[in-house]
């Protein structure tokens, strides 16, 4: 007698085959692991017991046996989740439970994998023929599996006398996927259920069951790792090391939603990691920003501490519509970075999920309880930043989530969209009150910079003198193109200095050793974008940078002199030029900053704050953001189907059926959060040839742009390979360590 498989031996991913038993074990052991933070009730615990016992049933039929036993038929059935509608009842007829949550199990078990637009235009009368023969027949009316193994488990561990009978098959189950799923409450728990079970499935299939899922560590011990931290960057004794008042702030503060406005320097992180929590999702605005914090955190373990952004893999998927769903190595890693207890993630890694993606599920699924901080929030634009808005209000109501925003600078018109949108700075009832740790900002002392406009033809004269005194310097460009013109200027005269270039277009692996370079203070010159610059904690004596809004410029100016090393870092801004910010806000800056200098051409801290209110203030800037948001909320309206101009993020979650999904997958989610062209990971076709080892192809992946994506393919460079877009050899482009991607 055979035992009843769920697992088949995968010599390539050194996975041995696996029973249905074993499998369904170990989902119940993740689970235990997760139940001891203490996030869930009693009552939920039991129903995912059931779900997780339950989701693979389907799995018990001959042509998926004969699968995972390693003998391939030609004969592709119903997907196994489905097929696992047809036992339920067995189950369900046993435990006492309402009717409208047995509907939430049907749907969490028969869509957890795919979405529900699979399998609502499945032939019904296909799936009932594929039950009788391949359920009915050649397993519960024959003899050649262990089925008693598989009875004598879910008996034990449901507290039921469970017994497989044809005569209790069930034929109609799949009317049920028609079935709407009535009240929020309801709806929120379909999410909670289908969510950790693609959680725990995951976990389970990767082989890990000693994981860490929550924050054991002590308030004191977080303290002693912070100052431990402070001390080996800085060299500042230990004993001489004490927590600033917005940083003593954030510890009183630990059950509140907390908003930080204050410059860089001021101790925001420090202060966020004293925000005591369970499980911590600790959100950048991009994938260096989330390698610098991951790089930087104080904690080092990697059963701690998880990282989250698109180019964590970079792996082939290919679409299996078999019976068998083959977990990709990607659904596998998230899933493990998931579920630790501190999370640095890209703030897409969660709000994409407010556009209902397959599988959306397991991101709220993971956010219960937890502590979610938001850095750098006035780099959102308008768009991004309404998302936000929406995604707090909805996790804050349904999953009990506390939010920390942290921001250098937050306009006006920013928080006056988050009082429109539910959230409430007092105690006004049925709002989500935010408190403000910081409403008078302190500001330290020194860190001084001297700001100049500057003619194009004094950067070589700038650099020179620089160089000469041993200054480093830093030249910031708005575009990879004005980059590599500055590279090719410079490197002409100082060829025998280390110029650095950095920005999107080079290979993930030779972004990797840039990174550590500039960090690590290696080089005399680097040209950067800001997309780069803003993420990474640099300090240079000296920065030279293209005019840009008022808010990305001061961001610029927090990079010179950060650390006040210096008596007085210098900064330098070009003139106006066509490039990716709007001229109307560049000109609006420059006119106040001209106006500033007129009076005084050392800036501190406090200087800063004030030119950056006055812009903030200007009657044309108020006015953008006020035309930016209107549009970008009734972008959203028509994404959704909203009709109203007062909705929230439940109506967003709620007002079609959580399990319908508005896109079809993660990347056209993307699109719409951001409303840009997607980006695309590019290999090059030497490079692939080269890579024996699939898994490290990744290192090889370049991204670029739509834009410069279409001009390889219209020059009939870009070929798909097993799933990975390859760029052919040509003398069209050129690639280098020194400057990436370049089209000739």
């Amino acid at each position: 007698m055979r035992k009843v498989l769920a697992k088949s031996e995968d010599v390539k991913n050194n996975r041995k085959q696996q029973g249905l038993v074993e499998h369904i074990g170990d989902l119940l052991e993740v689970l235990a692991v997760m139940y001891k933070s203490g996030l869930y009730e009693n009552y939920d615990k039991e129903i995912m017991n059931l779900i997780c016992i339950c989701h693979d049933l389907g799995k018990i039929n001959s042509v998926m046996q004969n699968k995972l036993y390693g003998n391939e038929e030609e004969n592709n059935i119903t997907r196994h989740n489905v097929l696992s509608g047809a036992m339920l009842f067995m189950v369900l007829e046993n435990i006492n439970i309402q009717c409208n949550e047995k509907l939430i199990i049907y749907k969490a078990i028969i869509l957890h994998h795919g979405k529900y637009e699979d399998y609502i235009r499945l032939s019904k009368t296909r799936v009932q023929e594929e039950i009788y023969q391949y359920i009915e027949k050649d397993i519960l009316e024959s003899n050649e599996y262990n089925l008693k193994e598989v009875e004598e488990f879910i008996s034990e561990n449901l507290k039921i006398n469970f017994k497989f009978d044809k005569e209790k098959l069930d034929y109609d189950y799949l009317y049920t996927l028609g079935d709407e799923i009535d009240g929020e409450e309801e709806k929120i728990k379909y999410i909670k259920y289908k969510g950790l079970l693609n959680l725990t499935d995951h976990i389970a299939s990767s082989g890990e069951k000693n994981f860490r899922f929550y924050n054991d560590i002590s308030d004191n011990d977080i303290d002693k790792l912070i100052k431990n931290n402070i001390a080996s960057r800085s060299g500042i004794s230990y004993k001489d090391i004490s927590f600033t008042t917005l940083q003593e702030n954030l510890r009183k503060l630990k059950d509140e939603n907390v908003l930080t406005v204050a410059f860089t320097g001021a101790g925001k992180t420090v202060s966020d990691y004293r925000k005591s929590f369970k499980r911590k999702f600790f959100l950048v605005p991009n994938k260096i920003s989330a390698e610098s914090f991951y790089r930087e955190s104080i904690f080092k373990d990697d059963d701690y501490i998880g990282l989250l952004h698109g180019d964590i893999n970079l792996y082939s998927v290919s679409n299996n519509d078999s019976d068998e769903i083959k977990l990709t190595m990607r659904d596998i890693n998230l899933s493990k970075n998931f579920c630790k207890p501190y999370v640095i993630a890209t703030v897409d890694q969660l709000l994409l999920a407010m556009f209902k993606f397959p599988g959306y599920e397991k991101v709220f699924a993971a956010l219960e309880g937890a502590s979610i901080t938001v850095d750098e929030v006035h780099l959102l634009d308008p768009r991004m930043f309404l998302i936000l808005l929406y995604f707090i209000e909805f996790s804050c109501k349904w999953l009990n989530v506390k939010f920390h925003l942290m921001t250098a600078t937050l306009p006006k018109s920013y928080k006056d969209e988050m009082v429109k949108k539910n959230i409430s700075f007092s105690n006004e009832s049925g709002k989500i009150k935010f408190v403000e740790s910081n409403e008078v900002e302190e500001f330290s002392e020194g860190k001084n910079v001297r700001v100049e406009f500057i003619k194009e033809n004094r950067v070589e004269d700038i650099v020179y003198k620089s160089i000469e005194d041993g200054k480093k310097v830093l030249i910031v460009k708005n575009t990879i193109d004005e980059v590599n013109k500055t590279y090719e200027l410079l490197k002409k005269k100082y060829h025998d200095k280390e110029i650095g270039v950095l920005h999107s277009r080079f290979k993930f692996e030779d972004k990797k050793v840039k990174y550590n370079n500039i960090l690590n203070g290696k080089g005399d010159i680097w040209i950067a974008t800001q997309s780069v610059e803003v993420s990474l904690d640099l300090d240079f004596n000296v920065i030279i940078t293209d005019l840009a809004p008022m808010d990305s410029l001061i961001q610029r100016m927090g990079r010179c002199n950060r650390h006040n090393k210096y008596s007085l870092g210098e900064f330098y801004i070009l003139p106006n030029k066509k490039d990716v910010y709007e001229d109307k806000l560049k000109e609006i800056t420059k006119k106040i900053l001209i106006n500033r200098l007129k009076k005084q051409i050392i800036f501190d801290m406090e200087t800063r704050k004030v030119i950056l209110d006055e812009y903030y203030d200007n009657d044309s800037i108020k006015k953008y953001f006020s035309e930016e948001f209107k549009v970008c909320n009734d972008s959203i309206k028509d994404i959704y189907g909203i009709i109203t101009d007062n909705f929230t993020g439940t109506d967003l979650m709620f007002k079609f059926e959580p399990y319908k999904n508005i896109v079809d997958n993660k990347k056209k989610a993307s699109k719409l959060f951001r409303d840009i062209d997607i980006t695309y990971k590019v290999i090059l076709a030497k490079d692939f040839a080269s890579t024996s080892n699939r898994k490290d192809v990744q290192l090889k992946s370049i991204q670029i742009s739509k834009g410069i994506f279409n001009k390889l393919y219209g020059m009939n460079l870009v070929e798909r390979v097993e799933g990975y877009f390859l760029i052919k050899d040509s003398d069209k482009y050129k690639y280098t360590e020194d400057e990436g991607l370049i089209l000739q």
